[in-house]
């Protein structure tokens, strides 16, 4: 992911955080883009909750043809959803 950023920057495109996921979401839709909430060596979990936030717009996205994956590579839509208060690591 680090070598995509960097050839991202050498074309002159930028890294945005708007800081609510909807938005970024609308504006990857519109523009193209990806969007990473990944876990940090400093925070190695997630706040992003599967059934309250990644299920809905993971099908929204899917409904515009993008893809919405954990960090796992498994689709946000197949996660095991028992636990409804999961929280996943989520990109798109």
């Amino acid at each position: 992911m680090r070598g995509y950023t960097d050839r991202s920057f050498n074309q002159n495109y930028g890294l945005r955080y708007i800081g609510s996921m909807v938005s970024d979401i609308h504006i990857i839709i519109l523009q193209g883009g990806f969007f990473l909430y990944a876990s940090t060596r400093k925070y190695t979990g997630s706040k992003l909750r599967l059934l309250y936030e990644c299920a809905p717009i993971a099908i929204i996205l899917e409904q515009a043809g993008e893809s919405a994956i954990d960090g796992n590579l498994q689709r946000i839509l197949e996660v095991n959803q028992k636990l409804y208060r999961k929280d996943v690591r989520l990109y798109w």
